[in-house]
């Protein structure tokens, strides 16, 4: 097991000019390169780039480089001969012309202008690029030890908790109780982040979320309304809805599926429909935003039609539902619980996801490490 997460570091040295590369990794859906190189360099980002990209699939990985020229011979202390004649040359006629005597000191001319200049020497460019690429494979191969090791840590973690949840879950199966959950029976402690309401039991601590609660009961009695249709609201003016030739077609092609679920839909012109009704129990929405919904969950082609009703009805549900976020007032929190009591089956969402999760003591006390 290897993690996303890593750092390495190296070296290599060419002409004595020493080359550190460093190299830090992290998890990213896609592959994310970024190269910072000295502005002497900037011509090595290319190649380096490549090697990156072949060295790692994915991440998101920071990439840099530094030169150190401690120890190596880096410039050359240029004289400028002729300048130095002309300036030494100048003086003498300056001195004669105003009667002085004396003569030019080295050190004085030295110092005149552009008479020394220092010009830097610098690498091969083979050298310079074979001096990185060795800094680079050794940093490479440094994040990817760093890398093996955090995955190894991660195992042993995973494996260790993984231990603590099997042992739960066999508390849990064991300590299932064998007739369903009765919610309007438990006693009500609050809500997380208005998101999660939280329920005591004997021996048992249950969080239920809210939104999957809700979406599992709208959907129970859409289906349930199937057979006579739902109840409907008539939208008092008709929403009007401009759709592409595709989407009409699909629209015409399920009218009749439409109207079945309480949204009853005409058309009204070139590629134009009217929405007129939808089903009381979703409350207030948008009618066009929930008809454009329905059209996409059933636009794949081939589904049965007991299947595109099923969706149609998770799509409304889910549109219906109490939101995340939302705080509920106890009277609210006590007719989910008893709608919930009502329905055949509340374990899940129509989507999959739990509605609720129970916490038993014993699992609660591993937590806390009292057992």
């Amino acid at each position: 097991m290897r993690s996303m997460t890593g750092y390495g570091r190296g070296q290599s040295a060419k002409a004595g000019t020493g080359v550190t590369a460093e190299v830090r990794t992290v998890n990213h859906r896609f592959l994310d390169v970024s190269v910072r190189l000295p502005k002497s360099v900037t011509s090595l980002e290319i190649p380096l780039r490549k090697r990156l990209g072949e060295r790692f699939s994915r991440g998101r990985i920071e990439f840099s480089l530094s030169l150190d020229a401690a120890g190596a011979r880096t410039t050359l202390v240029s004289a400028n001969l002729p300048l130095a004649r002309e300036y030494a040359q100048a003086a003498r006629q300056i001195a004669d012309a105003a009667g002085i005597k004396g003569t030019l000191k080295l050190s004085t001319l030295m110092m005149l202008p552009e008479v020394l200049s220092v010009v830097p020497l610098e690498m091969e460019a083979d050298l310079l690029l074979e001096a990185a690429m060795e800094a680079l494979e050794a940093a490479c191969d440094a994040a990817d030890s760093d890398r093996q090791r955090e995955g190894e840590q991660l195992k042993l973690f995973f494996e260790e908790h993984l231990s603590l949840l099997e042992a739960a879950a066999d508390e849990l199966e064991t300590a299932a109780p064998q007739q369903p959950l009765q919610f309007s029976s438990l006693d009500y402690l609050g809500h997380v982040d208005g998101t999660y309401l939280v329920f005591a039991a004997p021996g048992v601590l249950v969080l239920l979320d809210q939104h999957a609660a809700h979406e599992r009961i709208l959907f129970e009695k859409l289906r349930a309304s199937k057979a006579a249709g739902p109840e409907v609201q008539s939208l008092l003016i008709p929403e009007i809805l401009e759709m592409s030739p595709g989407d009409f077609q699909r629209l015409t092609a399920s009218l009749d599926l439409l109207r079945e679920a309480g949204v009853e839909v005409e058309p009204f012109g070139v590629n134009t429909a009217a929405v007129k009704t939808v089903p009381a129990l979703l409350g207030e929405m948008d009618a066009g935003g929930l008809v454009r919904e329905l059209l996409d969950a059933i636009a794949e082609a081939g589904l049965p039609r007991d299947e595109k009703r099923d969706r149609i009805f998770i799509r409304m549900a889910c549109r219906g539902a109490i939101k995340a976020n939302h705080p509920l007032g106890e009277e609210e929190v006590r007719r989910l619980c008893r709608d919930l009591d009502a329905i055949p089956f509340a374990s899940n969402c129509p989507h999959g996801r739990p509605v609720f999760v129970e916490l038993p003591a014993p699992l609660i006390e591993r937590m806390f490490k009292r057992t």
